[in-house]
This record gives structure tokens, C-alpha cells and sequence, in this order.
């Protein structure tokens, strides 16, 4: 079955991303947060995705994010997870 512009899906929509057209960052983000589900969360190190992606009010990506320092990405999410297994 081919897809097209008609036949899509609203939820495969990626609405106002303000990355450069075409950019392999925002579809392999997109993909990823697809396969993980709507429940995942993504910590992102600051740059491109998290400049263009996460940004109120233009969240492109439905999931819930947050955005850290470069060098405490890791640091970041090991606490969420810590957070999210307590609940």
C-alpha cells in the first residue's frame, strides 16, 4: 500500500519543527520516539533537536522531553528513570 499526502495518518503529522527541511536529526528523533512509544520520555542534550523540537508552544514531538546541559545528559536521565521506577 502506498502512502500519500490523502491516505496519511493525522498522528504521522510533524507539526512546526523549525529544523532545516529534510533534516535527518528531526526524522530519526520522530522514528525513535515512535518505536519507544507516548509514554517514553527524551532527554536531550542541548542542540539542533533540542532548539527545534521541544520548545513551548511549538512542541513538534508529543512526548515529553527535557532538555539538559551537555555534560549532564547522562546524569539527567539515569534520575528519570530512577523517578519513573518509584512511581
Amino acid at each position: 500500500m502506498s502512502v500519500t499526502a490523502k491516505t496519511l495518518d493525522t498522528n504521522e503529522y510533524f507539526y512546526g519543527h523549525k529544523a532545516c527541511a529534510g533534516c535527518g536529526g528531526s526524522l530519526a528523533v520522530r522514528a525513535a520516539l515512535k518505536v519507544l512509544g507516548e509514554k517514553s520520555v527524551a532527554v536531550l542534550p542541548a542542540g539542533c533537536m533540542s532548539a527545534v523540537g521541544f520548545n513551548f508552544p511549538q512542541l513538534c514531538f508529543s512526548n515529553n522531553a527535557i532538555i539538559s546541559m551537555f555534560a549532564g545528559t547522562a546524569s539527567m536521565l539515569t534520575g528519570v528513570e530512577a523517578g519513573l521506577r518509584r512511581r
